[in-house]
Protein backbone atom coordinates (compact mmCIF):
# COMPACT_ATOMS: atom_id res chain seq x y z
CA UNK A 1 0.00 0.00 0.00
CA UNK A 2 3.46 2.64 0.95
CA UNK A 3 4.74 2.01 -2.19
CA UNK A 4 1.90 3.62 -4.67
CA UNK A 5 2.14 6.61 -1.90
CA UNK A 6 5.56 7.00 -2.60
CA UNK A 7 5.64 7.22 -6.35
CA UNK A 8 2.44 9.90 -5.76
CA UNK A 9 4.29 11.68 -3.71
CA UNK A 10 7.31 11.50 -5.74
CA UNK A 11 5.79 12.63 -8.97
CA UNK A 12 3.60 15.24 -7.07
CA UNK A 13 6.69 16.86 -5.37
CA UNK A 14 9.02 16.54 -8.39
CA UNK A 15 5.96 18.04 -10.61
CA UNK A 16 5.28 20.60 -7.60
CA UNK A 17 8.56 22.06 -7.55
CA UNK A 18 8.51 22.44 -11.55
CA UNK A 19 5.61 24.41 -11.52
CA UNK A 20 6.57 25.81 -7.72
CA UNK A 21 9.45 27.67 -9.74
CA UNK A 22 7.28 29.16 -12.48
CA UNK A 23 4.27 30.38 -10.45
CA UNK A 24 6.32 31.47 -7.82
CA UNK A 25 7.44 34.07 -10.13
CA UNK A 26 4.42 36.36 -9.01
CA UNK A 27 5.70 35.66 -5.44
CA UNK A 28 9.00 36.29 -6.04
CA UNK A 29 8.24 39.15 -7.87
CA UNK A 30 5.70 40.83 -5.37
CA UNK A 31 8.76 42.72 -3.34
CA UNK A 32 9.68 44.06 -6.73
CA UNK A 33 6.08 45.19 -7.95
CA UNK A 34 4.88 46.30 -4.81
CA UNK A 35 7.95 48.79 -4.66
CA UNK A 36 7.99 50.25 -8.25
CA UNK A 37 4.34 49.91 -9.25
CA UNK A 38 1.46 52.17 -7.55
CA UNK A 39 -1.13 50.32 -5.36
CA UNK A 40 -3.68 51.07 -8.22
CA UNK A 41 -1.35 49.55 -11.26
CA UNK A 42 -0.98 46.55 -8.71
CA UNK A 43 -4.67 45.95 -9.08
CA UNK A 44 -4.79 46.07 -12.73
CA UNK A 45 -1.35 43.84 -13.28
CA UNK A 46 -3.87 41.28 -11.35
CA UNK A 47 -6.81 41.94 -13.25
CA UNK A 48 -4.75 41.18 -16.22
CA UNK A 49 -2.96 38.29 -15.00
CA UNK A 50 -6.65 36.68 -14.52
CA UNK A 51 -7.68 37.21 -18.43
CA UNK A 52 -4.77 35.27 -19.16
CA UNK A 53 -6.30 32.47 -17.14
CA UNK A 54 -9.58 32.91 -18.33
CA UNK A 55 -7.94 32.39 -21.48
CA UNK A 56 -5.90 29.63 -20.97
CA UNK A 57 -9.01 27.57 -20.19
CA UNK A 58 -10.72 29.22 -23.44
CA UNK A 59 -8.24 28.80 -26.11
CA UNK A 60 -6.70 25.23 -24.31
CA UNK A 61 -10.17 24.38 -25.24
CA UNK A 62 -9.63 21.39 -22.08
CA UNK A 63 -6.60 19.70 -24.42
CA UNK A 64 -4.33 19.39 -21.53
CA UNK A 65 -6.51 17.28 -19.49
CA UNK A 66 -8.32 15.65 -22.04
CA UNK A 67 -4.65 14.40 -23.94
CA UNK A 68 -4.32 11.68 -20.86
CA UNK A 69 -7.20 9.80 -21.44
CA UNK A 70 -6.76 9.56 -24.95
CA UNK A 71 -2.89 8.53 -24.54
CA UNK A 72 -3.82 5.79 -21.96
CA UNK A 73 -6.52 4.01 -23.68
CA UNK A 74 -4.03 3.99 -26.77
CA UNK A 75 -2.98 1.13 -27.94
CA UNK A 76 0.96 1.07 -28.90
CA UNK A 77 3.43 3.45 -29.20
CA UNK A 78 2.17 4.61 -32.45
CA UNK A 79 -1.12 5.11 -31.25
CA UNK A 80 0.16 7.17 -28.51
CA UNK A 81 1.87 9.35 -30.78
CA UNK A 82 -1.39 10.39 -32.30
CA UNK A 83 -3.22 11.27 -29.91
CA UNK A 84 -0.76 13.69 -29.21
CA UNK A 85 -0.60 15.00 -32.44
CA UNK A 86 -4.31 15.17 -33.12
CA UNK A 87 -4.22 17.29 -29.69
CA UNK A 88 -1.34 20.09 -31.45
CA UNK A 89 -3.56 19.81 -34.28
CA UNK A 90 -6.64 20.20 -32.53
CA UNK A 91 -5.42 22.85 -30.67
CA UNK A 92 -3.83 25.12 -33.27
CA UNK A 93 -7.32 24.98 -35.34
CA UNK A 94 -8.92 26.67 -32.66
CA UNK A 95 -6.30 28.84 -30.92
CA UNK A 96 -4.98 30.39 -33.60
CA UNK A 97 -8.34 31.96 -34.83
CA UNK A 98 -9.63 32.72 -31.32
CA UNK A 99 -6.34 34.69 -31.10
CA UNK A 100 -6.68 36.98 -33.93
CA UNK A 101 -10.01 37.58 -32.84
CA UNK A 102 -9.52 38.80 -29.74
CA UNK A 103 -5.97 40.82 -31.18
CA UNK A 104 -8.24 42.88 -33.40
CA UNK A 105 -10.88 43.36 -30.36
CA UNK A 106 -8.48 44.41 -27.61
CA UNK A 107 -9.77 47.83 -27.37
CA UNK A 108 -13.52 47.22 -26.81
CA UNK A 109 -11.81 44.52 -24.24
CA UNK A 110 -10.40 47.10 -22.35
CA UNK A 111 -12.93 49.41 -22.38
CA UNK A 112 -15.14 46.40 -21.07
CA UNK A 113 -12.59 45.21 -18.59
CA UNK A 114 -10.91 48.42 -17.01
CA UNK A 115 -13.83 51.17 -18.80
CA UNK A 116 -11.19 52.57 -20.93
CA UNK A 117 -9.11 51.60 -24.07
CA UNK A 118 -5.90 52.05 -22.22
CA UNK A 119 -4.81 48.59 -21.46
CA UNK A 120 -5.19 47.80 -25.16
CA UNK A 121 -1.50 47.15 -26.19
CA UNK A 122 -1.19 45.62 -22.99
CA UNK A 123 -4.33 43.30 -23.71
CA UNK A 124 -2.65 42.61 -27.07
CA UNK A 125 0.54 40.90 -25.45
CA UNK A 126 -1.62 38.85 -23.20
CA UNK A 127 -3.08 37.48 -25.76
CA UNK A 128 -0.23 36.58 -27.60
CA UNK A 129 1.45 35.46 -24.27
CA UNK A 130 -1.26 32.91 -23.82
CA UNK A 131 -1.03 31.42 -27.41
CA UNK A 132 2.69 30.96 -27.15
CA UNK A 133 1.78 29.43 -23.73
CA UNK A 134 -0.67 27.13 -24.60
CA UNK A 135 1.96 25.20 -27.04
CA UNK A 136 4.19 25.36 -23.97
CA UNK A 137 1.92 23.52 -21.93
CA UNK A 138 1.23 20.86 -24.32
CA UNK A 139 4.41 19.75 -24.46
CA UNK A 140 4.20 20.04 -20.37
CA UNK A 141 1.65 17.20 -20.38
CA UNK A 142 3.08 14.96 -22.97
CA UNK A 143 6.10 15.10 -20.40
CA UNK A 144 3.30 14.28 -17.56
CA UNK A 145 1.86 11.36 -19.98
CA UNK A 146 5.08 9.75 -20.45
CA UNK A 147 6.20 10.22 -16.81
CA UNK A 148 9.02 12.20 -17.29
CA UNK A 149 8.89 14.34 -14.08
CA UNK A 150 12.74 14.93 -14.20
CA UNK A 151 11.90 16.80 -17.71
CA UNK A 152 8.57 18.46 -16.74
CA UNK A 153 11.07 20.17 -13.95
CA UNK A 154 13.92 21.54 -16.03
CA UNK A 155 11.64 22.68 -18.80
CA UNK A 156 9.86 24.97 -15.76
CA UNK A 157 13.05 25.87 -14.35
CA UNK A 158 14.52 27.43 -17.58
CA UNK A 159 11.37 28.90 -17.87
CA UNK A 160 11.29 30.82 -14.28
CA UNK A 161 14.80 31.61 -14.76
CA UNK A 162 14.27 33.93 -17.94
CA UNK A 163 11.21 35.12 -16.79
CA UNK A 164 12.28 36.46 -13.42
CA UNK A 165 15.29 37.73 -15.04
CA UNK A 166 13.68 39.74 -18.02
CA UNK A 167 10.92 41.17 -15.56
CA UNK A 168 13.52 42.55 -13.30
CA UNK A 169 15.70 44.24 -16.00
CA UNK A 170 12.27 45.08 -17.36
CA UNK A 171 10.58 46.78 -14.22
CA UNK A 172 13.08 47.57 -11.77
CA UNK A 173 15.84 48.94 -14.45
CA UNK A 174 13.80 50.25 -17.24
CA UNK A 175 10.96 51.44 -15.62
CA UNK A 176 8.52 49.71 -18.21
CA UNK A 177 5.78 49.26 -15.39
CA UNK A 178 3.20 47.04 -16.39
CA UNK A 179 4.09 46.86 -20.15
CA UNK A 180 7.41 45.08 -19.13
CA UNK A 181 5.89 42.79 -17.27
CA UNK A 182 3.05 41.49 -19.96
CA UNK A 183 6.37 41.71 -22.74
CA UNK A 184 8.18 39.72 -20.47
CA UNK A 185 5.42 37.43 -20.56
CA UNK A 186 4.92 36.69 -23.96
CA UNK A 187 8.49 36.64 -24.92
CA UNK A 188 9.61 33.97 -22.47
CA UNK A 189 6.60 31.95 -23.56
CA UNK A 190 7.07 32.36 -27.54
CA UNK A 191 11.11 31.30 -26.34
CA UNK A 192 9.82 28.43 -24.59
CA UNK A 193 7.04 27.27 -27.49
CA UNK A 194 9.29 27.73 -30.01
CA UNK A 195 12.09 25.25 -28.08
CA UNK A 196 9.76 22.14 -27.31
CA UNK A 197 7.98 22.41 -30.95
CA UNK A 198 10.99 22.11 -32.03
CA UNK A 199 11.99 19.36 -30.07
CA UNK A 200 8.77 17.53 -29.91
CA UNK A 201 8.96 17.61 -33.35
CA UNK A 202 11.77 16.03 -34.31
CA UNK A 203 10.55 12.91 -32.71
CA UNK A 204 6.51 13.00 -33.44
CA UNK A 205 5.26 13.20 -37.14
CA UNK A 206 1.93 15.20 -37.56
CA UNK A 207 -0.79 12.00 -37.87
CA UNK A 208 -4.43 13.32 -36.66
CA UNK A 209 -6.96 10.43 -36.13
CA UNK A 210 -10.68 11.85 -36.12
CA UNK A 211 -12.04 9.39 -33.85
CA UNK A 212 -9.22 10.37 -31.38
CA UNK A 213 -10.11 13.77 -31.67
CA UNK A 214 -13.63 13.25 -30.79
CA UNK A 215 -12.28 11.24 -27.81
CA UNK A 216 -10.27 14.40 -27.16
CA UNK A 217 -13.02 17.00 -27.36
CA UNK A 218 -16.00 14.83 -25.91
CA UNK A 219 -13.61 14.98 -22.94
CA UNK A 220 -11.74 18.25 -23.12
CA UNK A 221 -14.56 20.29 -24.32
CA UNK A 222 -17.07 20.34 -20.97
CA UNK A 223 -14.22 21.28 -18.76
CA UNK A 224 -13.94 24.63 -20.25
CA UNK A 225 -17.55 26.43 -19.36
CA UNK A 226 -17.17 25.10 -15.72
CA UNK A 227 -13.04 27.05 -16.07
CA UNK A 228 -14.48 29.92 -17.92
CA UNK A 229 -17.61 30.18 -15.11
CA UNK A 230 -15.07 30.08 -12.39
CA UNK A 231 -12.23 32.55 -13.44
CA UNK A 232 -15.12 34.90 -14.78
CA UNK A 233 -16.61 35.68 -11.29
CA UNK A 234 -13.71 35.89 -9.69
CA UNK A 235 -12.71 38.57 -11.76
CA UNK A 236 -16.20 39.85 -11.35
CA UNK A 237 -15.18 39.69 -7.58
CA UNK A 238 -12.27 41.97 -8.35
CA UNK A 239 -14.10 44.46 -10.54
CA UNK A 240 -17.10 44.81 -7.88
CA UNK A 241 -14.45 45.42 -4.80
CA UNK A 242 -13.09 48.04 -7.35
CA UNK A 243 -16.54 49.84 -7.72
CA UNK A 244 -17.77 49.74 -4.23
CA UNK A 245 -14.11 50.03 -2.60
CA UNK A 246 -11.98 51.97 -5.45
CA UNK A 247 -8.58 51.18 -7.05
CA UNK A 248 -6.55 51.22 -3.56
CA UNK A 249 -8.60 48.46 -2.21
CA UNK A 250 -8.16 46.08 -5.03
CA UNK A 251 -4.71 46.78 -4.85
CA UNK A 252 -4.37 45.64 -1.61
CA UNK A 253 -7.17 42.69 -1.99
CA UNK A 254 -4.83 41.04 -4.99
CA UNK A 255 -1.91 40.93 -2.87
CA UNK A 256 -3.66 39.01 -0.12
CA UNK A 257 -5.44 36.84 -2.19
CA UNK A 258 -1.72 36.06 -3.95
CA UNK A 259 -0.53 35.10 -0.69
CA UNK A 260 -3.50 33.01 0.31
CA UNK A 261 -3.10 31.68 -3.75
CA UNK A 262 0.23 29.82 -1.79
CA UNK A 263 -1.86 26.57 -1.10
CA UNK A 264 -2.88 26.78 -4.61
CA UNK A 265 1.38 26.81 -5.44
CA UNK A 266 2.21 24.52 -2.97
CA UNK A 267 -0.27 22.19 -2.82
CA UNK A 268 -3.46 22.07 -5.21
CA UNK A 269 -1.25 22.43 -8.72
CA UNK A 270 1.34 20.12 -8.20
CA UNK A 271 -1.26 17.51 -6.75
CA UNK A 272 -3.75 17.94 -9.46
CA UNK A 273 -0.69 17.68 -12.28
CA UNK A 274 0.47 14.29 -10.76
CA UNK A 275 -3.35 13.00 -9.44
CA UNK A 276 -4.65 12.53 -12.92
CA UNK A 277 -1.43 10.45 -14.03
CA UNK A 278 -1.63 8.44 -11.06
CA UNK A 279 -5.17 7.35 -11.38
CA UNK A 280 -5.05 6.20 -14.77
CA UNK A 281 -2.27 4.39 -14.29
CA UNK A 282 -3.76 2.67 -11.03
CA UNK A 283 -7.52 2.40 -12.59
CA UNK A 284 -7.03 -1.46 -12.85
CA UNK A 285 -4.90 -2.14 -10.01
CA UNK A 286 -6.89 -3.93 -7.01
CA UNK A 287 -5.81 -1.51 -4.21
CA UNK A 288 -6.74 1.61 -6.41
CA UNK A 289 -10.05 1.82 -4.58
CA UNK A 290 -8.32 2.20 -1.05
CA UNK A 291 -5.58 4.35 -2.90
CA UNK A 292 -8.39 6.79 -3.42
CA UNK A 293 -10.09 7.04 -0.59
CA UNK A 294 -6.75 7.42 1.45
CA UNK A 295 -5.50 10.32 -0.87
CA UNK A 296 -8.68 12.60 0.17
CA UNK A 297 -7.31 12.25 4.18
CA UNK A 298 -3.87 12.75 3.41
CA UNK A 299 -4.74 15.80 0.93
CA UNK A 300 -6.92 16.98 3.50
CA UNK A 301 -3.74 16.53 6.48
CA UNK A 302 -1.21 18.22 4.13
CA UNK A 303 -4.01 21.35 3.30
CA UNK A 304 -4.61 21.60 6.80
CA UNK A 305 -1.31 21.93 7.77
CA UNK A 306 -0.15 24.49 4.84
CA UNK A 307 -3.99 26.45 6.08
CA UNK A 308 -2.12 26.92 9.22
CA UNK A 309 1.06 28.25 8.37
CA UNK A 310 -0.53 30.71 5.87
CA UNK A 311 -3.50 32.30 8.39
CA UNK A 312 -1.09 32.08 11.35
CA UNK A 313 0.98 34.29 10.22
CA UNK A 314 -0.71 36.25 7.47
CA UNK A 315 0.34 39.70 9.02
CA UNK A 316 4.04 38.67 9.65
CA UNK A 317 4.00 37.25 5.72
CA UNK A 318 2.51 40.63 4.17
CA UNK A 319 4.90 42.99 6.27
CA UNK A 320 7.77 40.75 4.96
CA UNK A 321 7.13 40.75 0.85
CA UNK A 322 5.09 44.13 1.01
CA UNK A 323 4.98 47.68 2.23
CA UNK A 324 2.83 48.91 5.43
CA UNK A 325 0.33 50.38 2.78
CA UNK A 326 -0.55 46.53 2.01
CA UNK A 327 -1.14 45.38 5.60
CA UNK A 328 -5.17 45.32 5.34
CA UNK A 329 -4.92 42.50 2.83
CA UNK A 330 -3.68 40.01 4.95
CA UNK A 331 -6.92 39.47 6.45
CA UNK A 332 -8.01 37.93 3.08
CA UNK A 333 -5.45 35.25 3.32
CA UNK A 334 -7.17 32.66 5.49
CA UNK A 335 -10.44 33.14 3.29
CA UNK A 336 -8.74 32.25 0.20
CA UNK A 337 -6.19 29.64 1.54
CA UNK A 338 -9.14 27.86 2.64
CA UNK A 339 -11.45 28.53 -0.73
CA UNK A 340 -8.13 26.44 -2.25
CA UNK A 341 -8.14 23.65 0.31
CA UNK A 342 -11.42 23.08 -0.96
CA UNK A 343 -10.48 23.01 -4.62
CA UNK A 344 -8.23 20.62 -4.16
CA UNK A 345 -10.34 18.41 -2.51
CA UNK A 346 -13.09 18.95 -5.11
CA UNK A 347 -10.00 17.75 -7.20
CA UNK A 348 -9.91 14.61 -5.52
CA UNK A 349 -13.45 13.50 -5.32
CA UNK A 350 -13.62 14.03 -8.82
CA UNK A 351 -11.96 10.53 -9.46
CA UNK A 352 -14.75 8.06 -10.06
CA UNK A 353 -16.36 11.20 -12.24
CA UNK A 354 -13.46 11.56 -14.49
CA UNK A 355 -12.52 7.21 -14.75
CA UNK A 356 -16.70 7.38 -15.95
CA UNK A 357 -15.82 9.93 -18.59
CA UNK A 358 -18.54 12.34 -16.98
CA UNK A 359 -17.32 15.28 -17.37
CA UNK A 360 -20.12 17.50 -17.80
CA UNK A 361 -20.17 17.32 -14.30
CA UNK A 362 -17.46 19.76 -14.01
CA UNK A 363 -19.48 22.49 -16.27
CA UNK A 364 -22.44 21.94 -14.40
CA UNK A 365 -21.03 22.46 -10.97
CA UNK A 366 -18.69 25.21 -11.40
CA UNK A 367 -21.67 26.79 -13.48
CA UNK A 368 -23.67 26.79 -10.25
CA UNK A 369 -21.14 27.48 -7.67
CA UNK A 370 -20.08 30.57 -9.89
CA UNK A 371 -23.84 31.36 -9.91
CA UNK A 372 -23.70 31.69 -6.36
CA UNK A 373 -20.81 33.37 -6.08
CA UNK A 374 -22.40 36.23 -8.32
CA UNK A 375 -25.43 36.50 -6.07
CA UNK A 376 -22.97 36.36 -2.98
CA UNK A 377 -20.84 39.11 -4.57
CA UNK A 378 -23.65 41.54 -5.00
CA UNK A 379 -25.06 41.21 -1.38
CA UNK A 380 -21.53 40.90 0.45
CA UNK A 381 -19.47 43.51 -1.25
CA UNK A 382 -21.55 46.18 -1.57
CA UNK A 383 -21.50 45.82 2.56
CA UNK A 384 -18.27 44.54 3.59
CA UNK A 385 -15.48 45.29 0.86
CA UNK A 386 -13.19 42.87 -0.13
CA UNK A 387 -13.93 40.40 3.04
CA UNK A 388 -17.48 40.28 1.49
CA UNK A 389 -15.39 38.92 -1.87
CA UNK A 390 -13.06 36.67 -0.17
CA UNK A 391 -16.58 35.41 1.72
CA UNK A 392 -18.18 34.38 -1.42
CA UNK A 393 -15.49 32.80 -2.81
CA UNK A 394 -14.96 30.51 0.04
CA UNK A 395 -18.60 29.30 0.13
CA UNK A 396 -18.66 29.03 -3.37
CA UNK A 397 -15.34 26.44 -3.54
CA UNK A 398 -16.57 24.83 -0.60
CA UNK A 399 -20.27 24.20 -2.60
CA UNK A 400 -18.27 23.07 -5.73
CA UNK A 401 -16.16 20.29 -2.76
CA UNK A 402 -19.68 19.11 -1.78
CA UNK A 403 -21.73 18.83 -5.32
CA UNK A 404 -18.79 16.89 -6.74
CA UNK A 405 -18.33 14.25 -3.55
CA UNK A 406 -22.66 14.02 -4.04
CA UNK A 407 -22.16 13.00 -7.49
CA UNK A 408 -19.19 11.01 -7.05
CA UNK A 409 -21.20 8.91 -4.13
CA UNK A 410 -23.90 8.46 -6.74
CA UNK A 411 -21.74 7.18 -9.47
CA UNK A 412 -19.73 5.07 -7.39
CA UNK A 413 -19.78 5.44 -3.45
CA UNK A 414 -15.79 5.49 -2.43
CA UNK A 415 -15.34 4.93 1.76
CA UNK A 416 -13.74 7.90 2.29
CA UNK A 417 -13.05 8.83 5.58
CA UNK A 418 -15.43 11.61 6.51
CA UNK A 419 -15.01 10.66 10.36
CA UNK A 420 -11.07 11.53 10.33
CA UNK A 421 -11.81 14.70 8.02
CA UNK A 422 -14.04 16.44 10.22
CA UNK A 423 -11.81 15.46 13.09
CA UNK A 424 -9.09 17.09 11.33
CA UNK A 425 -11.35 20.08 10.33
CA UNK A 426 -12.68 20.85 14.40
CA UNK A 427 -8.71 20.73 15.17
CA UNK A 428 -7.35 22.82 12.49
CA UNK A 429 -10.34 25.40 13.04
CA UNK A 430 -9.48 24.98 17.25
CA UNK A 431 -5.37 26.30 16.77
CA UNK A 432 -6.51 28.53 14.19
CA UNK A 433 -9.08 30.53 16.45
CA UNK A 434 -6.31 30.35 19.42
CA UNK A 435 -3.74 31.68 17.64
CA UNK A 436 -6.06 34.90 16.94
CA UNK A 437 -5.30 35.53 20.45
CA UNK A 438 -2.07 35.40 20.11
CA UNK A 439 -1.05 39.17 21.04
CA UNK A 440 1.72 39.75 22.78
CA UNK A 441 2.57 43.41 21.28
CA UNK A 442 6.06 41.98 21.28
CA UNK A 443 6.07 40.71 17.73
CA UNK A 444 8.95 38.71 18.11
CA UNK A 445 7.18 36.86 21.01
CA UNK A 446 4.27 36.68 18.78
CA UNK A 447 5.73 35.11 16.67
CA UNK A 448 7.88 32.18 18.46
CA UNK A 449 3.91 31.63 19.88
CA UNK A 450 2.65 31.50 16.62
CA UNK A 451 5.24 29.00 15.32
CA UNK A 452 4.22 26.91 19.17
CA UNK A 453 0.82 26.53 18.02
CA UNK A 454 1.86 25.23 14.34
CA UNK A 455 4.55 22.65 16.20
CA UNK A 456 2.03 21.65 18.44
CA UNK A 457 -1.08 20.93 15.95
CA UNK A 458 0.66 17.33 14.50
CA UNK A 459 0.75 16.04 18.40
CA UNK A 460 -2.38 17.63 18.44
CA UNK A 461 -3.54 15.27 16.08
CA UNK A 462 -1.41 11.71 18.03
CA UNK A 463 -2.90 12.53 20.94
CA UNK A 464 -6.56 12.63 19.48
CA UNK A 465 -5.87 9.35 17.45
CA UNK A 466 -5.89 10.93 14.16
CA UNK A 467 -3.65 8.75 12.81
CA UNK A 468 -3.39 4.72 11.89
CA UNK A 469 -1.06 2.82 13.44
CA UNK A 470 0.64 1.75 10.09
CA UNK A 471 0.71 5.80 8.90
CA UNK A 472 2.78 6.09 12.44
CA UNK A 473 5.09 3.89 11.85
CA UNK A 474 5.79 5.20 7.97
CA UNK A 475 6.20 8.68 9.73
CA UNK A 476 8.81 7.71 12.68
CA UNK A 477 10.49 5.13 10.13
CA UNK A 478 10.85 8.68 7.72
CA UNK A 479 11.82 10.91 10.77
CA UNK A 480 14.49 8.22 11.82
CA UNK A 481 15.97 8.31 7.83
CA UNK A 482 15.61 11.80 7.59
CA UNK A 483 17.82 12.36 11.28
CA UNK A 484 20.45 9.69 10.22
CA UNK A 485 20.83 11.79 6.87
Amino acid sequence: MIGPFKKLFRHTLIYGLGDIVVKAISFFLIPLYSRNLSVEDFGVQSLLLTVQMILVIVMGLGLNSAVFKAYHEARGEEEKKSAFTTAMILLMLWALPVWMLLSSLAEPVSRLIFDSGSQAANLRFVFLGVLFDLFRLMGLALLRAREKAVHYGVVNTVHFTLLLVLNIVQVAFLKRGIAGIVESQAIVSGFMALCLAGYLFRKYRLVFSAAQARTLVGFGAPLVPGGIAGWSLTMLSWHLVNKFCGAHEIGVFSLGSRFGMIMNMLLVQPFRVAWLPFVFSMQKEKEARRLYTLTLTYVAAAGAVLFLLLSVFSREIVLLASKEEYLSGHRVIPFFALAFLFYGLYNTVDTVVVLKGRTRYHALFTSIAAGLQFCLNLILIPRFGSIGAAWGILISYSALFFMMAAAARRLDPLPYEWGRILGLAAATLLFYLASTFIRTGNPWLDAALKALCIVLFPVFLRIARFYHPQETAALKRAAARLFIR
